[in-house]
């Protein structure tokens, strides 16, 4: 599913199967649901035999956590610069267990994008099942510029996004969502233009 401004967790949400991260693939404590989690290790361990070696940084983040990061930046930059920073309480993909950041071990995280190991893993990702959910290139459509931010989509589905293309934001609204009014959704021509998924 999609979350958002638009499309919200419920503040008692907390996904049931919440694993931990084996240190050798995350700093201390983090959690993401058990397949994204199972996942995960998998990519790390890979990554490392590739000589591209990337970690996870942070996974799972309750809503509380997350309000109490919002309200700090809105008390202390104003609720622009707030909305840059982070994620409002229910909108962060954080809260679903099936988004995790990463770093490298070896390469220099501030120039991420730029390294081999992020060709690798633009490469590799929809193979484990995870997206590169906010990628630079798509800032204006996701709203964020997140590279280092995946998320779990199942392989089946991560692939697909991959080949298209196209942002999850607008992979999910084209084929994904639920219409409310049928006027509007997109006719088959559209959906099976192939140089529309390309642009």
């Amino acid at each position: 599913s999609l979350m958002s401004p638009t499309y919200l967790l419920m503040e008692s949400y907390v996904p049931e199967d919440l694993t931990t991260l084996p240190s050798e693939h995350a700093v201390d404590g983090v959690q993401l649901s058990k397949a994204a989690a199972d996942a995960f290790a998998q990519l790390s361990a890979d990554s490392v035999q590739t000589a591209h070696s990337m970690y996870a940084t942070s996974g799972y983040v309750d809503y509380a956590t997350q309000q109490t990061a919002y309200t700090y930046y809105v008390n202390h930059m104003g609720a622009g610069s707030a909305d840059y920073y982070t994620e409002r309480a229910g909108s962060s993909e954080h809260q679903s267990g099936t988004a995790v950041n990463i770093a490298l071990t070896y390469e220099n995280t501030d120039d991420l994008v730029n390294t081999e190991a992020y060709a690798w893993l633009k490469e590799n990702a929809a193979s484990y099942g995870f997206i590169i959910r906010y990628p630079m290139e798509k800032a204006l459509i996701t709203g964020r510029n997140e590279p280092a931010h995946l998320r779990y989509v199942g392989k089946k589905l991560a692939e697909k996004v991959n080949a298209s293309s196209l942002s999850y934001d607008e992979y999910y609204l084209l084929y994904m969502a639920e219409w409310n009014d049928e006027s509007l959704i997109p006719s088959k021509a559209i959906l099976e233009k192939t140089d529309y998924q390309a642009s």
